[in-house]
């Protein structure tokens, strides 16, 4: 019976144990297996948003966790979807960190094609991080279709020579963002130039009309081109003007750059390409210099102009003896005011221009006594400032406006400051410029330019006649478009031809 009970009792312990052991395998097998089981990353959270804007559909991080730049954007406009990347349309600064992080815009170029136009189309916007593989924002935009046009013209002289071609370049652009078709655009010569040629691959152009057309359907950031060549036939010397030279005849200029200055001049005013020869123009030539005391006298003129007597103004020119000495520039302006003033010529209606010619500052005043001469080297005022106030008086006397008179000046040297200054508080209207470039959408009148030598002063003084005296406006516009292009100040362009 013994043997019996301690079989049994063996057998119960050994079955006890087997039960303990699978179980805890099972433990340990389910424990391996929840600790086996990846966790989920957490999603990113960060607020996007978006709007229209120029064509343009603008994502902003406005906060919470950056994002890296392989961001994922899916864009759905009427069943067609385009994949980016946030990288690719940062700009280069909000790329250098690596990151898409809080006040960065993301900017994508919306097209539409042009059957879209009456279906008031919207832009699906869903956003992935592919790092926690989580959607970021998903949502919709309204896009407006925007038919934006624009011309654009250059000319590749703006200083015209008659019988010289002159090349225009007509570029028009398609800045909305829909397909645009039905274009037309306008570009008439004027009566002083002469259709030569013209090519385009888009359309046809017929210089009879001054109408390019035919030009087909333009995508959103297309660009055509028309080349219109014209030969220069004559040109318009505009209003009747008198004109004041007022010449530095100081002995800072060497005897050699003020002959080469004379003779460059009086070239210029032989040539009836640029300088008027029809008794349009009245010239007066005032020099200034001097010592004991400084003073300013007058050369020329007041004289008008034309054929008949150029060559011989233009031979007095040559022959003008150099004063020397010191510079006294405001009794060259004062004589320079009451010599147009006295002219038999002079009503305030007409065009006056004064042209001031000087390589260095004031040295000596004057004031308005009448005598032209100076006051001393010095006075209350100081030379740079009775300058100032001559230049006023002339302005005053001869009642110039700034609509017609101008006055420029040309500094000539190394000398920026004097530049500065001339520019500053002698060039009017105020308060000038530097030149060239003499033309950017006005007449720019009132500059002053700068020349390092008189060689160089001699050979521009030409073209400065022809900035001053022959000017020619050439207009283009966009004429018609089959929809309604609701930004209008690209629809034009003028240049001014001289």
């Amino acid at each position: 019976m013994k043997t019996k009970r301690l079989e049994k009792a063996v057998s119960e312990i050994i079955g006890t144990m087997l039960l303990l052991m699978i179980v805890v395998m099972f433990f340990t097998a389910f424990y391996f297996q929840v600790l086996s089981t990846p966790t989920p990353t957490p999603p990113v959270i960060v607020n996007i948003a978006g709007k229209i804007d120029e064509n343009c559909i603008l994502l902003e991080h406005c906060g919470g966790e950056t994002l890296d730049l392989d961001t994922e954007i899916s864009i759905t406009i009427d069943g067609s979807t385009v994949d980016i990347t946030v990288g690719d349309y940062l700009d280069k600064e909000s790329k250098d960190d690596g990151v898409w992080s809080l006040g960065e815009k993301m900017v994508y170029p919306v097209k539409i094609d042009i059957l879209d136009l009456n279906k008031n189309p919207q832009a699906k916007i869903v956003v992935i991080d592919r790092n926690s593989n989580s959607l970021v924002m998903t949502g919709t935009i309204d896009i407006e279709p925007v038919c934006d046009m624009s011309i654009e013209m250059t000319v590749d002289n703006y200083f015209l020579e008659i019988g010289e071609n002159i090349v225009f370049t007509l570029t028009l652009t398609n800045c909305g963002n829909i397909n645009i078709t039905g274009v037309e655009v306008e570009f008439m010569l004027p009566d002083e130039l002469i259709h030569y040629s013209n090519m385009t691959l888009h359309g046809t152009y017929k210089n009879s009309t001054g109408i390019w057309n035919n030009i087909g359907i333009l995508n959103p950031e297309q660009s055509v081109v028309l080349t219109v060549i014209a030969t220069v036939k004559e040109l318009d010397f505009g209003e009747p003007t008198q004109m004041a030279i007022i010449l530095d005849g100081s002995d800072s200029i060497g005897s050699e750059d003020w002959t080469l200055s004379l003779n460059g001049l009086a070239t210029a005013i032989q040539n009836k390409s640029t300088f008027p020869q029809d008794d349009r123009v009245e010239i007066t030539i005032v020099q200034f210099g001097g010592k004991q005391p400084a003073y300013a006298q007058k050369e020329i003129g007041p004289i008008l102009i034309n054929e008949m007597n150029s060559a011989a103004v233009a031979d007095d020119i040559r022959n003008i003896t150099q004063i020397g000495d010191k510079t006294p520039t405001s009794c060259g302006i004062l004589l320079a005011a009451d010599a147009i003033f006295n002219s038999d010529f002079f009503t305030p209606s007409k065009r006056q221009v004064i042209l001031l010619v000087t390589d260095g500052n004031p040295t000596h005043c004057c004031v308005d006594d009448g005598d032209y001469q100076s006051s001393g080297d010095s006075g209350e005022l100081g030379p740079k400032k009775t300058a100032n106030s001559a230049r006023d008086y002339l302005i005053s006397k001869l009642e110039m406006t700034d609509d017609q008179d101008e006055f420029n000046a040309v500094a000539v040297g190394h000398s920026s400051p004097h530049a500065i200054w001339l520019k500053d508080n002698i060039a009017w209207p105020e308060p000038g410029y530097f030149a060239p470039p003499f033309q950017s959408g006005s007449s720019h009148k009132g500059w002053v330019s700068e020349i390092s030598t008189w060689q160089e002063f001699a050979d521009s003084i030409d073209d400065m006649f022809g900035i001053i005296f022959s000017q020619i406006p050439i207009s283009v516009q966009i004429s018609s478009t089959i929809v309604t292009d609701p930004k209008l100040a690209n629809n034009f362009g003028t240049v001014l031809l001289r």
